[in-house]
C-alpha cells in the first residue's frame, strides 16, 4: 500500500486515496493509513468518533504524512 501511495502521489500529488470498510474505524488502521499518506478512511457511522480521535492522535504523533523518496518508503516499511 505504501509503495502504491508513493507512486500515485508522484504522478498526482493531490490524488484522493483512502480505505473503506470496518477496518477504517480501527484506531491502529487509522494510524497506519496516516503514516503511509492516505487521504481518508471510511467506516460505519458508529465508528466515526473513534476514527476521528485516532486520526487526531496520529497527526499529533507523526505530523503531516510526507513520503518523498523510495528509500524512505523502504525504511518506513521496515519499522512497521
Amino acid at each position: 500500500m505504501q509503495l502504491c501511495v508513493f507512486l500515485a502521489r508522484d504522478v498526482n500529488p493531490k490524488i484522493d486515496i483512502g480505505v473503506c470498510g470496518e477496518h477504517g474505524g480501527e484506531p491502529s488502521t487509522v494510524e497506519f493509513c496516516h503514516r503511509i499518506g492516505l487521504s481518508n478512511v471510511s467506516c460505519s457511522p458508529y465508528r466515526v468518533p473513534i476514527a476521528q480521535i485516532a486520526a487526531a492522535q496520529a497527526a499529533i504523533k507523526y505530523g503531516a504524512p510526507v513520503v518523498k523518496s523510495t528509500s524512505k518508503i523502504f525504511s518506513l516499511t521496515a519499522k512497521l
